[in-house]
């Protein structure tokens, strides 16, 4: 299946993929009943031409990407029917990182114009609420090879912002203010067309009152590949440290199970599960 994405939704979690004739595919918890599949790529009405999963603090299911005026919409999970829709025409089509506050609230991550900015909307007014932008001194156009780029992550109490090529994790109120960053040893960390350049953190996921990030610390030159799930309150206060034995890409946390699971390029048939208890 190639999973690049997932989602938690009451007991269903549905994994997104690319590469199938439908995007999303949603099984049952803690059994991991596959339940249906949904969300077909292409032009006509209620497909899906450049989809997107959305994180939500409800449970709630929204996709982005629809092919027609309400981009991004509220989907029934178990039947993969819309309930309601948002136009987003005020937001760049190279959003990502999408997440939703309260169903009302969209968070986004924009890496162009040479500036890494996120953002929030009121998808309710229609309208952008606040933002911050983290400095870029490269000169091109590769978003993903500049050094302040990383991975937002949104729940109830804070924002959090993980560093892919710094040792360094900003933790924010919603509205963008800063609380806390937690900085290790500073490294010269010039961004290589070698790719021995120091790598930290890979993904992000907002927890209910955690956040959890995947740090590789990983540098190809040396020979060295982390595999650790950080976990660390809304306040940005450490709680603990998982080390994994196959590493994922990317995951996702159920919280009601305390069960990670994870997809790798690697793995591309199945989908990794990690107790934490």
């Amino acid at each position: 299946m190639n999973t690049d994405g997932a989602v938690i939704v009451n007991d269903y979690i549905a994994f997104s993929s690319y590469n199938t004739d439908t995007f999303l595919h949603v099984f049952s918890l803690p059994e991991f009943t596959y339940i249906k599949s949904y969300g077909t790529l292409g032009q006509g009405p209620n497909e899906l031409v450049c989809p997107d999963i959305c994180s939500s603090t409800t449970d709630n299911l929204y996709l982005c990407g629809f092919n027609e005026k309400n981009r991004l919409k509220k989907v029934n999970i178990t039947s993969g029917i819309p309930e309601a829709g948002f136009s987003l025409n005020e937001i760049s089509f190279s959003a990502r990182n999408l997440h939703i506050l309260n169903d009302s609230i969209l968070y986004y991550h924009l890496g162009e114009n040479r500036k890494i900015t996120m953002e929030s909307y009121d998808l309710i007014k229609e309208r952008k609420i606040n933002s911050i932008q983290y400095e870029v001194t490269e000169n091109h156009d590769s978003d993903f090879l500049y050094f302040n780029n990383g991975f937002p992550s949104v729940n109830n109490e804070s924002v959090a912002y993980a560093f892919l090529y710094q040792d360094r994790i900003d933790f924010m109120s919603t509205d963008f203010h800063l609380k806390k960053s937690i900085v290790g040893e500073p490294k010269n960390n010039a961004i290589r067309s070698d790719g021995n350049e120091n790598i930290y953190y890979l993904y992000a996921y907002p927890g209910k009152e955690k956040f959890y990030f995947l740090r590789l610390g990983k540098n190809k030159a040396a020979g060295t590949d982390g595999k650790t799930l950080e976990v660390y309150d809304n306040e940005g206060k450490p709680l603990i440290n998982y080390t994994f034995d196959i590493s994922p890409t990317g995951f996702i946390v159920d919280e009601k199970s305390n069960v990670v699971y994870g997809w790798s390029s690697e793995y591309e048939d199945g989908i990794l599960k990690y107790d934490l208890n």
